[in-house]
C-alpha cells in the first residue's frame, strides 16, 4: 500500500506537469501569427532633377548686422568716419559699432542697413566706402525652374536669406539665379539656393 505521504508527492507532481502544459499551451496560442520582425516600404517620388534658372525676388528687410568697410587710407578720413559713428550712435540711428580690420561691424538702429549705405555713399564717396548685409527677400510661392530646357514648375519656402551688394531699398525686385535638387513630383531635396546675377 502507498503510504500518504508518497500520494502526496505523485499528486503535487501530476499537478506540477498539467500546470506546465497548460502555460506552454497558452504561450502557444497567444504568440500564434505573431512576427517578431518589420519591414519598412519607402515611397519613391522618382528620380532626381538638378534644375536651374532666374527668378525675380523682392527686397523685404536687412539685418541689424553690417558691415562698413573702408578702402581710403586717408587719417582724416578714418577720423572723420569714427567720428560720424559716435554720432549716429548718439542718436541711436545705429544701436552699436566695433571697429575690425578694414571697416566696422555695426548694429544698426533706426536707420536700416540700407539708409547707412545710402549715407556713407554720399558722405564719403563710394569709392571710399561700401556697406554689406544679409538681405531678406521674398520669392513667389512657385517659381519655374529648368531641367535641360525643360520648365519644372518648384514650390518655393517664401522668404530666404541671401548676400547683395550694393544694397538696394526695401520693395525694390531684383533678379537672381536659382538652382535646387528637385524629385518627379517637383518638390524640393534641401532648399533652393539662390545667388545674386553678376553682369
Amino acid at each position: 500500500m502507498v503510504s500518504e505521504n508518497k500520494k502526496k508527492k505523485i499528486m503535487f507532481i501530476g499537478s506540477m506537469v498539467v500546470a506546465l502544459m497548460f502555460i506552454s499551451s497558452y504561450a502557444s496560442f497567444g504568440n500564434n501569427n505573431i512576427s517578431t520582425s518589420t519591414t519598412t516600404i519607402q515611397k519613391s517620388a522618382g528620380p532626381e532633377y538638378y534644375v536651374s534658372g532666374e527668378v525675380n525676388a523682392t527686397i523685404i528687410g536687412y539685418s541689424q548686422n553690417a558691415l562698413l568697410k573702408i578702402f581710403s587710407n586717408s587719417s582724416s578720413m578714418q577720423k572723420s568716419i569714427a567720428s560720424t559713428l559716435s554720432r549716429l550712435e548718439t542718436n541711436a540711428s545705429i544701436s552699436n559699432y566695433a571697429q575690425v580690420t578694414d571697416g566696422y561691424d555695426i548694429v544698426t538702429g533706426n536707420m536700416d542697413a540700407y539708409a547707412l549705405q545710402h549715407y556713407f555713399s554720399n558722405s564719403y564717396g563710394a569709392s571710399n566706402v561700401s556697406v554689406s548685409a544679409k538681405s531678406t527677400v521674398k520669392l513667389a510661392p512657385n517659381v519655374v525652374l529648368y531641367y535641360l530646357g525643360r520648365p519644372i514648375g518648384v514650390a518655393t519656402a517664401g522668404t530666404y536669406n541671401i548676400s547683395i551688394s550694393p544694397l538696394i531699398a526695401n520693395g525694390s525686385v531684383v533678379a537672381l539665379n536659382a538652382h535646387a535638387i528637385v524629385n518627379g513630383t517637383g518638390a524640393i531635396n534641401g532648399a533652393i539656393q539662390l545667388t545674386t546675377i553678376r553682369s
